[in-house]
């Protein structure tokens, strides 16, 4: 196996430089350096391996035959601007690759930082009471009011039909109709391939509803994962399994005290 006179190109991009290639040798020597046999290498310096290397979306190889007993083959890499390779998942068998998702988790108003009880309840005063009272506006313990004196002469409610009877309300919601709010979360989807039906299940196993570290977080951080979709399919070539895991809607975290942890 050698490399072609003049076999070796570099074109310059707009994203980075593709670097090619091109071998000659026996066929049986160029697909087995097409199909991820050691021996190629291109731009990055890195040999076209077997495994993950042979399976890289940037490195592409072609087989073609010029001769009757002259084969080709050529192999092209593109290359960031920087000149390294972006680094692929591993696509073996049971290695795991995942994407990112973005989404909205709608939440109780109530978990808003800088929650006031008046953004979503009524304020009601016993009858021929006008006055709002000072802590109106700093109230932030949802119904309940905290000064027991004040409880004989003022409620909170969150409808009208929460009204005392011999009271009647006296200020409006500040968020009339707003009991909820949106936060950003992320969600990612962990797969896998396999060979049975057994295997991918026990990817999946013992995992749904609990908080557990995906493979790949992307790079975000704060808060924690907790998975809350696991499947278990076949594509009609192999077994796939996925996880869905979901980064909790702040840097608190998932509540340990109502979710497991996956062992």
């Amino acid at each position: 196996m050698n490399v072609e006179f003049q076999g070796r190109e570099t074109e310059i991009t707009r994203g980075g430089k593709v670097t090619t290639l091109r071998y000659y040798g026996t066929r049986a020597e160029m697909e087995e350096l097409a199909s991820g046999g050691s021996g190629a290498v291109v731009g990055s310096g890195a040999a076209v391996g077997s495994g993950a290397a042979a399976l890289n979306p940037n490195r592409t190889a072609r087989v073609y035959q010029t001769s009757p007993n002259i084969w080709k083959c050529e192999v092209r890499e593109e290359l960031a601007a920087d000149g390294g390779s972006a680094e692929p998942p591993d696509y073996s068998w049971g290695s795991k690759s995942c994407q990112l998702h973005g989404g909205m988790l709608s939440r109780p108003l109530e978990a808003r930082s800088g929650y006031r009880t008046n953004w979503n309840h009524y304020l009601f005063a016993k009858d021929g009471e006008t006055q709002v009272p000072a802590w109106y506006e700093t109230a932030s313990g949802g119904a309940v009011i905290a000064d027991s004196g004040a409880r004989a002469t003022y409620a909170w409610g969150k409808n009208m039909g929460e009204c005392p009877d011999g009271f009647k309300a006296i200020r409006d919601p500040t968020k009339l109709g707003t009991d909820s709010f949106d936060t950003a979360v992320y969600t990612i989807t962990e797969t896998a391939r396999f060979r049975t039906a057994a295997a991918a299940g026990a990817m999946v196993a013992a995992k749904l509803n609990k908080i557990g570290t995906p493979i790949e977080t992307f790079g975000i951080t704060g808060g924690n994962w907790k998975c809350d979709d696991a499947e278990v399919s076949w594509n009609g070539k192999y077994w796939l399994a996925r996880l869905t895991w979901t980064r909790s809607g702040d840097d608190a975290g998932w509540d340990t005290d109502l979710y497991d942890s996956v062992n």
